[in-house]
Protein backbone atom coordinates (compact mmCIF):
# COMPACT_ATOMS: atom_id res chain seq x y z
CA UNK A 1 0.00 0.00 0.00
CA UNK A 2 1.26 3.45 -0.93
CA UNK A 3 1.12 6.00 1.89
CA UNK A 4 0.72 9.71 1.28
CA UNK A 5 0.65 12.74 3.57
CA UNK A 6 -2.33 15.10 3.42
CA UNK A 7 -2.62 16.16 -0.22
CA UNK A 8 -5.27 16.47 -2.92
CA UNK A 9 -5.32 14.69 -6.27
CA UNK A 10 -8.22 16.09 -8.31
CA UNK A 11 -9.33 13.89 -11.20
CA UNK A 12 -11.26 16.18 -13.51
CA UNK A 13 -12.91 16.02 -16.89
CA UNK A 14 -16.38 15.24 -18.19
CA UNK A 15 -18.48 12.26 -17.23
CA UNK A 16 -17.49 9.00 -18.91
CA UNK A 17 -13.77 9.80 -18.64
CA UNK A 18 -13.40 7.17 -15.86
CA UNK A 19 -12.58 9.55 -13.02
CA UNK A 20 -14.50 7.44 -10.49
CA UNK A 21 -12.89 4.18 -11.60
CA UNK A 22 -9.43 5.72 -11.35
CA UNK A 23 -10.22 7.24 -7.93
CA UNK A 24 -11.44 3.86 -6.62
CA UNK A 25 -8.24 2.14 -7.78
CA UNK A 26 -6.10 4.85 -6.18
CA UNK A 27 -8.03 4.53 -2.93
CA UNK A 28 -7.71 0.73 -2.99
CA UNK A 29 -3.90 0.89 -3.38
CA UNK A 30 -3.20 3.74 -0.95
CA UNK A 31 -4.43 5.71 2.04
CA UNK A 32 -6.41 8.21 -0.10
CA UNK A 33 -10.07 8.91 0.73
CA UNK A 34 -12.42 9.68 -2.17
CA UNK A 35 -14.72 12.65 -2.50
CA UNK A 36 -16.96 12.44 -5.55
CA UNK A 37 -19.51 15.11 -6.47
CA UNK A 38 -22.11 12.48 -7.46
CA UNK A 39 -21.81 10.84 -4.02
CA UNK A 40 -22.03 14.21 -2.26
CA UNK A 41 -25.10 15.14 -4.33
CA UNK A 42 -26.70 11.80 -3.38
CA UNK A 43 -26.02 12.48 0.32
CA UNK A 44 -27.27 16.07 0.29
CA UNK A 45 -30.04 15.87 -2.30
CA UNK A 46 -31.09 12.21 -2.72
CA UNK A 47 -34.19 13.26 -4.63
CA UNK A 48 -31.94 14.68 -7.39
CA UNK A 49 -29.38 11.88 -7.50
CA UNK A 50 -28.84 10.79 -11.10
CA UNK A 51 -31.28 13.38 -12.46
CA UNK A 52 -30.21 15.97 -15.01
CA UNK A 53 -32.09 19.06 -13.87
CA UNK A 54 -32.78 22.09 -16.04
CA UNK A 55 -29.75 24.43 -15.90
CA UNK A 56 -31.57 27.05 -13.82
CA UNK A 57 -32.01 24.43 -11.07
CA UNK A 58 -29.08 22.09 -11.68
CA UNK A 59 -26.23 24.59 -11.88
CA UNK A 60 -26.93 26.30 -8.51
CA UNK A 61 -27.46 22.87 -6.93
CA UNK A 62 -24.07 21.69 -8.19
CA UNK A 63 -22.45 24.86 -6.86
CA UNK A 64 -23.76 23.91 -3.40
CA UNK A 65 -22.60 20.31 -3.86
CA UNK A 66 -19.07 21.41 -4.80
CA UNK A 67 -18.88 23.79 -1.83
CA UNK A 68 -19.87 20.94 0.50
CA UNK A 69 -17.40 18.60 -1.17
CA UNK A 70 -14.54 21.09 -0.72
CA UNK A 71 -15.48 21.48 2.98
CA UNK A 72 -15.16 17.67 3.28
CA UNK A 73 -11.76 17.85 1.58
CA UNK A 74 -10.67 20.51 4.04
CA UNK A 75 -11.77 18.47 7.04
CA UNK A 76 -10.09 15.29 5.81
CA UNK A 77 -6.78 16.96 5.00
CA UNK A 78 -6.79 18.83 8.34
CA UNK A 79 -6.94 15.42 10.03
CA UNK A 80 -4.08 14.04 7.95
CA UNK A 81 -5.91 12.18 5.20
CA UNK A 82 -4.97 12.55 1.52
CA UNK A 83 -8.00 13.00 -0.76
CA UNK A 84 -8.62 12.02 -4.35
CA UNK A 85 -11.47 14.10 -5.82
CA UNK A 86 -13.48 12.65 -8.69
CA UNK A 87 -15.49 15.50 -10.20
CA UNK A 88 -15.84 17.24 -13.56
CA UNK A 89 -15.05 20.80 -12.42
CA UNK A 90 -16.64 21.77 -15.75
CA UNK A 91 -17.59 25.40 -15.20
CA UNK A 92 -15.20 28.21 -14.32
CA UNK A 93 -16.94 28.83 -10.97
CA UNK A 94 -16.23 25.22 -9.95
CA UNK A 95 -12.62 25.37 -11.11
CA UNK A 96 -12.27 28.59 -9.12
CA UNK A 97 -13.43 26.78 -5.96
CA UNK A 98 -10.58 24.28 -6.28
CA UNK A 99 -8.02 26.93 -7.21
CA UNK A 100 -9.10 29.15 -4.29
CA UNK A 101 -8.92 26.14 -1.95
CA UNK A 102 -5.39 25.39 -3.14
CA UNK A 103 -4.30 28.99 -2.54
CA UNK A 104 -5.95 29.07 0.91
CA UNK A 105 -4.16 25.84 1.90
CA UNK A 106 -0.61 26.26 0.56
CA UNK A 107 0.68 23.65 3.03
CA UNK A 108 -1.41 20.94 1.26
CA UNK A 109 -0.03 19.82 -2.12
CA UNK A 110 -2.72 19.88 -4.82
CA UNK A 111 -2.31 18.06 -8.13
CA UNK A 112 -4.95 18.40 -10.83
CA UNK A 113 -5.36 15.80 -13.56
CA UNK A 114 -7.65 16.18 -16.55
CA UNK A 115 -8.71 12.82 -17.88
CA UNK A 116 -9.12 13.12 -21.65
CA UNK A 117 -11.21 11.06 -24.08
CA UNK A 118 -11.38 12.19 -27.70
CA UNK A 119 -12.98 9.11 -29.30
CA UNK A 120 -16.74 9.33 -29.73
CA UNK A 121 -16.83 5.54 -30.00
CA UNK A 122 -15.25 5.22 -26.54
CA UNK A 123 -17.94 7.54 -25.16
CA UNK A 124 -20.71 5.45 -26.80
CA UNK A 125 -19.28 2.22 -25.36
CA UNK A 126 -19.01 3.76 -21.90
CA UNK A 127 -22.61 5.00 -22.10
CA UNK A 128 -23.75 1.43 -22.89
CA UNK A 129 -21.70 0.12 -19.99
CA UNK A 130 -23.15 2.79 -17.69
CA UNK A 131 -26.68 1.82 -18.73
CA UNK A 132 -25.96 -1.86 -17.94
CA UNK A 133 -24.49 -1.28 -14.48
CA UNK A 134 -26.43 1.83 -13.38
CA UNK A 135 -24.97 5.13 -12.22
CA UNK A 136 -25.37 8.03 -9.82
CA UNK A 137 -24.35 10.40 -12.61
CA UNK A 138 -26.90 12.59 -14.32
CA UNK A 139 -25.10 12.13 -17.68
CA UNK A 140 -26.83 9.15 -19.32
CA UNK A 141 -27.00 9.96 -23.06
CA UNK A 142 -24.81 11.42 -25.78
CA UNK A 143 -26.98 14.55 -25.68
CA UNK A 144 -26.31 14.89 -21.91
CA UNK A 145 -22.58 14.42 -22.56
CA UNK A 146 -22.64 17.05 -25.33
CA UNK A 147 -24.48 19.48 -23.04
CA UNK A 148 -21.84 19.01 -20.32
CA UNK A 149 -19.07 19.59 -22.85
CA UNK A 150 -20.86 22.78 -24.03
CA UNK A 151 -20.70 24.39 -20.56
CA UNK A 152 -17.08 23.41 -19.96
CA UNK A 153 -14.58 26.19 -19.32
CA UNK A 154 -10.83 25.73 -19.79
CA UNK A 155 -8.49 25.62 -16.82
CA UNK A 156 -6.62 28.89 -16.33
CA UNK A 157 -3.24 28.71 -18.04
CA UNK A 158 -1.44 29.77 -14.85
CA UNK A 159 -2.77 26.79 -12.86
CA UNK A 160 -0.94 23.51 -13.51
CA UNK A 161 -3.07 20.67 -14.88
CA UNK A 162 -1.69 17.34 -16.07
CA UNK A 163 -3.47 15.75 -19.04
CA UNK A 164 -4.02 11.99 -18.87
CA UNK A 165 -5.20 9.86 -21.79
CA UNK A 166 -8.29 8.16 -20.33
CA UNK A 167 -8.85 6.02 -23.43
CA UNK A 168 -6.07 3.69 -22.32
CA UNK A 169 -6.76 0.80 -19.91
CA UNK A 170 -7.67 1.94 -16.39
CA UNK A 171 -4.47 0.37 -14.99
CA UNK A 172 -2.42 2.63 -17.26
CA UNK A 173 -4.47 5.70 -16.28
CA UNK A 174 -3.97 4.97 -12.58
CA UNK A 175 -0.28 4.20 -13.10
CA UNK A 176 0.22 7.52 -14.85
CA UNK A 177 -1.53 9.47 -12.08
CA UNK A 178 0.37 7.65 -9.33
CA UNK A 179 3.61 8.30 -11.23
CA UNK A 180 2.92 12.03 -10.99
CA UNK A 181 2.17 11.68 -7.26
CA UNK A 182 5.27 9.59 -6.52
CA UNK A 183 7.25 12.52 -5.12
CA UNK A 184 4.58 13.06 -2.45
CA UNK A 185 4.73 9.53 -0.98
CA UNK A 186 5.81 9.03 2.63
Amino acid sequence: MKLFPPCVAALTGPSLHYKSFAAERIRDDSNFAIRDCDEVRKQLYPQFSGVLLPPEQGLPLMDRVYRAMMKDVEMLTEFGTPVVISSAFARAVLKDMLIRWAHEHPQIPVRVFRLEVTSREVIRERLKERERRGTLSDIKTEADYDWLRSIEAPWPTDFPVTLVNAEQPIEAVVGEILGHLRGLEL
